[in-house]
């Protein structure tokens, strides 16, 4: 069984569909790969497809320490929020510009705190 952050970050290298995240759609943008919530509005497969190139860029990221490897990576629209431990003041700044450096992100709210 493939795990989910092997298939996130399948989806944002753009070897996999984000369909295969089993993503269900009710409106009319789904036709062209696109789902808006009906809450917000946002493009979650955006949001998808952001917060998997996230999670590659740390998981791939040999200077980051196995506890820094695990913070969590939720986005809403372009805004990426980062929750979690890490073990070091670099470390933290490292996954905040390895964040940046994301295509299609404007915007971090590095909630890491330094264990």
């Amino acid at each position: 069984m493939i795990s989910t952050v092997a298939l996130a970050c399948a989806v944002a290298l753009g070897t996999a569909s984000p369909h295969a995240l089993n993503v269900k759609s009710n409106d009319r943008g789904a036709e062209h790969g696109r789902r808006a919530s009906p809450k917000t509005g946002v493009d979650e497969n955006k949001a998808q497809r952001i917060t998997a190139a996230v999670r590659h860029a740390i998981a791939t990221d040999d200077t980051l320490s196995a506890l820094a490897k695990h913070v969590k990576v939720t986005t809403l629209g372009s805004r990426v929020t980062l929750r979690g431990w890490v073990e070091t003041n670099k470390e933290r700044a490292e996954i905040e510009a390895d964040t940046r450096a994301q295509s299609g992100v404007t915007d971090v709210d590095n909630q890491l705190q330094v264990e």
